[in-house]
Formats: C-alpha cells, structure tokens, sequence
C-alpha cells in the first residue's frame, strides 16, 4: 500500500480536493493509496506557514523549492511515504524563475557515506493555477514519476526535461509551452469530468505503474 501525507498551507479545499482525485487516479493502477492530512489542520497550516517563511526569498518574494523541502524533511522523515507539500506561494528552483510545483527525493547519509531515510516529496502552489484541472494534474503527474510511469527508454517517451510520455490523453505528457500546457491539462481534466476516459494515465504509463508497485 501507497502512504501519501498531505501537508495543506492554504485556506481552503482546492488543494485537497485535487490531490484526492490525483490519488484516486493513481489508485486505478496500483490499488490501494492512503492519504492522510485531509481536513482542515490548524496545527498543520501553521508548520507549513513556519516552513515557508524559513524557505522565503525575501528579494525574489518567492519560495525557494530546495530549501522548502530541505527545512520540512526534519518535521518529516518519519513519515515511511510520500510527503506532498500545498501552498499558495509563488515558487522557483535554482536556476528556474518561477515554477507551479516541483518533486524531489531527501535523504541523509550516515558514516559511511551511506544514504539513509530517503524520502520523496511534491510542492504544489495555487499562485498561478487558473483552474482545479491544472492543480490535479500537477499532483497526478509528479506521482505519476515517483512511482514509475512513462520511464527513460520505453516506447512512446521522450526525454524533455526527464522522460516523459507521447502518447494522446494521458497526463505523463510534458509541454514546453505554458499556454499549451495549461489548455492540455484543463482539457485532459475535462474528459475525465465527462466519462470521455477511464484514466488520466494512458494504458503504457498505468502498466509502468503496476509493474512498479506490485
């Protein structure tokens, strides 16, 4: 069984929600995924609150991804799944003006050099998010990397900015081009909303991912 852990910095549901529908799509080729964090946390909203402000940019007004991740793995790493981190900050990585979200592993190492507690982690800000479709597709398609889909090699990828799926409809597609990525990831939530397909991952990447998580 897949162990998610939500920890929502914003003040509403729309996070949630969407990493709900993001994980029910998961749960469609790898069984059962628990999701924990759901409901509104005081507690919660206020660690991620304090990890922001750690991880804040003052002269960008910006959250630094790396140092987000590096400041909640400490509160974390007891946690044995996946940590996806919600926020309503604007965001950016080294090198990256600006980004909606990111996924990343953190480990330490121990005295041989070894690493240790390795844990995985999503960001996904609402900062730029036009739409609930672009925010579920966010979280469906960096869960969709963490466990197995649309791998380097297999028929039907290409490698752009990491491995990533060709084939129509299926949300391990990477666009270069924000407008047509924000249309793709609108339009693909869309069908799924009308019963036009089954899945937000294509037949190869729901394969990927039960083959991975057997």
């Amino acid at each position: 069984m897949i162990e998610v852990l939500l920890m929502d910095g914003t003040q509403d549901s729309q996070a949630e929600n969407a990493l709900k529908v993001a994980v029910d799509e998961l749960a469609k080729c790898v069984g059962l995924v628990n999701l924990k964090g759901t409901g509104y946390n005081p507690q919660m909203y206020n660690l991620v609150k304090s990890l922001e402000s750690k991880s804040y940019d003052s002269r960008r007004r910006q959250v630094n991804t790396e140092e987000l991740i590096l400041n909640a793995y400490d509160k974390t790493k007891a946690f044995p799944g996946l940590v996806v981190i919600a926020t309503d900050q604007d965001l950016f990585s080294p090198g990256i003006n600006w980004c909606f979200g990111t996924s990343t592993g953190c480990y330490e190492t121990d005295n041989l050099g070894r690493r240790v507690n390795e844990r995985d982690y999503i960001i996904g800000s609402k900062s730029r998010m036009q739409s609930f479709g672009e925010l579920v597709f966010l979280f469906a398609h960096e869960m969709g990397h963490k466990f197995g889909a649309a791998p380097s090699g297999r028929r039907n990828t290409v490698e752009n900015l990491g491995s990533h799926c060709t084939n129509n409809n299926c949300i391990m597609q990477q666009n270069v081009n924000l407008n047509e990525a924000i249309r793709y990831a609108q339009r693909l939530y869309k069908k799924l909303e009308r019963g036009e397909i089954d899945s937000l991952f294509c037949n190869q990447c729901g394969q990927d991912l039960r083959n991975n998580n057997q």
